[in-house]
């Protein structure tokens, strides 16, 4: 079964990766495929950055 996951989890991640250049020429930062799904997680899940520090 994991056999004929991995050619869907590898072109999911070659996707997250072609999405991740684009958003790093538009925010002028270095932006990786995890920090996509960071982010998206943290939206579905309204969940605060752990850097984001409230004062």
């Amino acid at each position: 079964m994991f056999r004929s996951i991995l050619p869907f989890l590898a072109n999911g991640k070659k996707k997250l990766e072609n999405l991740a250049r684009i958003y790093s020429v538009e925010e002028g930062k270095t932006i990786t495929f995890l920090d996509l799904m960071r982010r998206g997680i943290q939206e579905k899940y309204q969940l605060k950055d752990v850097n984001d520090h409230e004062e």
